[in-house]
């Protein structure tokens, strides 16, 4: 989740940048900027999703999720319209070189930067370490499937 939590970061910093005139308006950069919303977001969500599964009890959960989905949703739906209320009090102000939309992209990425230090206090009993992680998805998961390969090519 702190990864994922960090990318976002990356990703803002990234939009930041664009929107404070840094980088350029072309197509590596875009997609660097579609990029990192996707590893993040995909990222997010599945570690977002581990997490519930593992702290709600297995009574009621189908109940809990629901819940879930719903205020996820809402918070989705509603934070454009935040996003568009603080560009409209921020239009006339600048920060240094930063515009609204720039200074709107530091905060984000300044309060992603906090979600992510707040998550390093998150523990998982059932998660894998990151060797162990890395192992399974290097060296075990490979292998598994190369065996089942060579068994089924014969």
């Amino acid at each position: 989740m702190v990864i994922s939590l960090l990318v976002w970061v990356v990703h803002a910093a990234l939009w930041g940048a664009l929107a404070a005139g840094r980088l350029p308006l072309s197509w590596p950069v875009l997609i660097a900027i579609q990029g990192t919303a996707g590893l993040a977001g995909g990222a997010l969500g599945l570690a977002s999703q581990r997490l519930l599964m593992g702290t709600v009890p297995s009574q009621g959960r189908s109940h809990f999720f629901a819940l879930y989905s719903v205020a996820a949703a809402l918070g989705q739906g509603v934070a454009p319209i935040g996003w568009g209320v603080a560009l409209d009090q921020l239009a006339s102000r600048q920060l240094w070189v930063l515009n609204a939309h720039a200074m709107l992209y530091l905060a984000a990425g300044l309060l992603l930067a906090g979600a992510a230090l707040a998550c390093l206090r998150l523990r998982e009993p059932r998660a894998l370490g990151t060797r162990e992680f890395l192992a399974e998805l290097l060296v075990h998961t490979p292998r598994r499937a190369l065996a089942r390969w060579l068994n089924t090519s014969e």
